[in-house]
């Protein structure tokens, strides 16, 4: 539904520049490895933001909030993450890197803790211009937990949606 609304809606280009911002709400699924164990959270949320540096370049910043209600005993996420971001293209289809410092905590019902610790994490996307301050788009975030390698266990990943705006001097026109 979302492509179909997409492939009628007249593409912009992206440009971005020093101090544009965007906002985003970040809806989605996480996963977590540990002990050899995969769980899913099957739904929860988070925000991203992004401050421009240059033209392909970012300062971003994002928090993710999951429940893993699935294990025993359920256990509550949140990573942060501090780093940069590079847009691959600036034209209405963005692709996007990111690679920064993630801190992962992880609560269980019982009381138990573990973390917080920054640790590297990386993450690869795409974001559509809808409309001159609106895009969609989806992003992959991997971070290590606890001082790891970065693929070694455990691990925690997000596939979140994103629905967000984008303000700033260099904001691009419906007739560009």
């Amino acid at each position: 539904m979302l492509l179909a609304c997409l492939a009628v809606i007249p593409p912009t280009t992206a440009r971005a520049g020093l101090g544009d911002l965007r906002l985003a709400v970040e809806p989605g699924v996480s996963s977590l490895r540990e002990g050899g164990v995969t769980n899913w959270a099957p739904f929860g949320g988070g925000v991203s933001l992004a401050i421009g540096l240059v033209e392909r370049l970012q300062l971003t910043a994002n928090l993710d909030l999951k429940e893993f209600s699935n294990r025993e005993p359920t256990l509550a996420a949140r990573a942060i993450g501090v780093g940069a971001r590079y847009d691959i293209d600036v034209l209405w289809f963005t692709p996007f890197l990111e690679l920064g410092l993630g801190n992962v905590y992880l609560k269980a019902a019982n009381g138990g803790t573990y973390g917080p610790t920054w640790d590297l994490f990386f993450g690869i996307g795409a974001d559509v211009r809808i409309t001159r301050w609106f895009f969609g788009g989806i992003v992959f975030r991997y971070y290590s937990v606890g001082g790891t390698d970065l693929f070694t266990n455990p691990a925690y990943a997000t596939i979140n949606a994103r629905l967000g705006f984008m303000i700033g001097a260099s904001s691009p026109s419906v007739d560009e």
